[in-house]
């Protein structure tokens, strides 16, 4: 069982932490820190002296890993708690394409084509539930007889379960225990991000050139199996809380394969774009987070109004960024590499350059998801932090 340190007035301290992070994306300039944001995924878990699949399997131990972690850390916002590790669930169904190396400490996806050309007639006729399960399902998790397939299925389902009963437990440790409010409240990709795994990178691309633009649309839609309103009517009726931070967050990972030309018309127009607008009419605060490099769509992000946005700054350079995106609160900025391999007085120079430059548009965290153990050095995290909130107050 899980123990965890006394926190005084949880509610208050969440409310704080909100207000500093709203303070951030409003742009205000009476802002009294610099809120300071986790991006570390699988990586807490090496410091804690455990392999991946010992503490994956153990959804008690994740939760003592995580509160130490935030015990010592104390962090305002946290992109996830261990939430986009399902490796129990993958592995009885035979693991499928996710791959957890305890060695290297890292996770691996597999790219793969799961939906071939030739089945996208299918998908469009029959919908993403029958060619999910008589398609890709089978092509992921090979079975050896249908009463393989029903049993392995059977736990997969029990497995699912438990894992969200563990998410569960977890975000409520850190609402109600720590004072520390969730990311977001409803989140989304685009259509065409489902796609993309699913037909695998190297096809990915190959397929947007050769397609016709209206059979990518009938794919879209497919896809879509109405997300688009399900998100559109979340943002109408959502009820800001001190609970989360964002309203509304769209991560998305094909938007820096995507041309201009395909973003706009694939991405922007049918989910992003309007679903900016909703949360612009109901003053609300939304987060994207286009993985990798996005300074190529910078033209879609101008004319969004100051004050209601962020976005996850990975490969781009953030000083750019705040340039030619005024209107738009920076998070992330601070390089993994000097995290990892940096000395510390390039980690305490390079805090300093962020908060010098970005001021009270900036909510600091590293600039990728941590997951190696390479990937940070305990002893620069603490330099980071301890510089963060010495020179990140107004």
């Amino acid at each position: 069982m899980a123990n965890h340190m006394t926190v005084e007035n949880p509610q208050a301290l969440k409310a704080e932490r909100k207000k500093t992070i709203t303070d951030a994306v409003r742009q205000n300039p009476d802002a009294k820190r610099i809120p300071l944001m986790s991006s570390f995924g699988a990586w807490p878990i090496h410091p804690a002296g455990y392999k991946l699949t010992e503490a994956l399997s153990n959804y008690d131990l994740l939760d003592q890993i995580m509160g130490d972690f935030h015990e010592k850390y104390n962090f305002d916002m946290y992109q996830g708690y261990f939430s986009r590790y399902y490796y129990r669930v993958t592995h009885v169904m035979g693991d499928g394409g996710l791959l957890f190396d305890d060695e290297l400490g890292s996770v691996y996806y597999l790219d793969e084509t799961l939906l071939h050309p030739e089945e996208y007639d299918f998908l469009i006729e029959n919908g993403l539930a029958k060619t999910t399960y008589e398609k890709m399902f089978p092509r992921k998790f090979p079975f050896y007889s249908r009463e393989d397939a029903i049993e392995k299925i059977k736990a997969a389902l029990v497995e699912q379960r438990d894992l969200n009963a563990a998410n569960a437990k977890r975000t409520k440790l850190f609402l109600e225990h720590y004072g520390v409010p969730s990311r977001s409240g409803l989140s989304q990709n685009s259509a065409i991000d489902d796609f993309y795994p699913q037909t695998g990178m190297k096809n990915f691309g190959i397929q947007l050139r050769r397609l016709p633009e209206s059979k990518i649309m009938d794919i879209i839609q497919a896809f879509d199996n109405g997300r688009k309103e399900r998100i559109l009517s979340g943002i109408e009726n959502y009820v800001d809380s001190d609970d989360f931070i964002y309203a509304y967050s769209l991560t998305s990972i094909s938007s820096s394969m995507l041309s201009i030309n395909q973003f706009g018309k694939y991405a922007w127009d049918l989910y992003w774009k309007p679903n900016a607008d909703k949360i612009v009419e109901k003053d609300l605060l939304g987060n994207f987070f286009p993985e990798g490099s996005y300074l190529h769509l910078r033209d879609f992000f101008r004319d969004l109004p100051a004050g209601h946005f962020s976005i996850l700054t990975e490969q781009d350079d953030p000083f750019e960024v705040a340039k030619i995106l005024p209107n738009i609160t920076i998070e992330g900025g601070f390089p993994t590499t000097t995290l990892g391999k940096g000395t510390k007085e390039q980690v305490v120079d390079k805090v300093k350059e962020l908060i010098d430059k970005l001021g009270k548009k900036l909510i600091l965290s590293p600039d990728k998801m941590l997951v190696y153990p390479s990937d940070c050095n305990p002893a620069n995290l603490d330099v980071m932090l301890e510089t963060a909130r010495e020179y990140g107050k107004y």
